[in-house]
């Protein structure tokens, strides 16, 4: 008398690995969309918490402070996708803070009232009479994905840009 086996036969086996195959192939790639989102969302997140730092600065330090854009993290420029610096408005030498990124899947945009490349914080908190607008917008879509705004009080709020598609934020 044969004793039959317990288990799985090889037929049951790669019916259940097809259907993983299938199940992975077609949750992959909105998983992948979601990292992509995710990071986008943390680099808004990083953002608000720079100028947050650079306000508390200029507070704590009794100094006004600028925070700029910067390529070469040494001097302000007006490509804010490369990273940020932070410097008191009296030496311009001395940096405080550097925040270089890495962000490659879009770019980062600032429009300024006051039509200037930088932000300044003066040593009460306050903007220099200006407010701003950034915001990100991804390679793929070429559209705004979040908008972060400056009021003159130097506060930061991220929007996610449905909340404010009325805005006309270029991508280019």
């Amino acid at each position: 008398m044969l004793k039959k086996a317990d288990g799985f036969s090889l037929l049951e086996l790669m019916l259940v690995i097809a259907l993983i195959g299938v199940v992975l192939a077609w949750a992959l790639p909105s998983y992948q969309l979601f990292l992509v989102r995710t990071r986008e969302e943390l680099l808004g997140d990083k953002l608000v918490k720079i100028f947050g730092l650079a306000r508390d600065e200029a507070i704590l330090q009794h100094k006004s402070m600028i925070m700029c854009g910067s390529d070469d993290q040494t001097t302000c420029s007006s490509n804010w996708s490369a990273g940020q610096i932070i410097f008191s408005a009296e030496n311009q030498k001395k940096i405080l803070y550097r925040f270089p990124l890495s962000q490659k899947e879009g770019v980062l945009f600032w429009r300024s009232s006051l039509h200037r490349q930088y932000v300044q914080f003066l040593e009460t908190g306050l903007t220099d009479f200006q407010n701003g607008t950034f915001w990100f917008c991804d390679n793929a879509s070429q559209k705004p994905v979040w908008v972060i705004r400056l009021n003159h009080a130097g506060r930061a709020r991220m929007e996610s840009y449905s909340e404010v598609g009325h805005l006309a934020l270029p991508c280019a």
